[in-house]
């Protein structure tokens, strides 16, 4: 994501998720490239957190099991 605004990302992500492909189309090649890669980075934010959540759960389950 170098090159691209912090700030500007999830605003990204965000238009490219809300297009569909016959609209993505109409864009210049280098903001369909830029649109794709900021959806992609916030899939993959998304799921690192939800991966960590799971761990996190799953570590409080075991810490229960443990004292009981």
């Amino acid at each position: 994501m170098d090159g691209v605004a912090s700030r500007k990302a999830p605003d990204s992500a965000g238009e490219a998720d809300a297009v569909d492909a016959s609209e993505l189309k109409s864009y210049v090649p280098v903001k369909q490239v830029v649109l794709m890669a900021c959806l992609a980075h916030k899939a993959r934010m998304q799921a690192r957190d939800e991966l960590t959540l799971m761990f996190c759960k799953r570590i409080a389950t075991n810490d229960e099991d443990q004292e009981g």
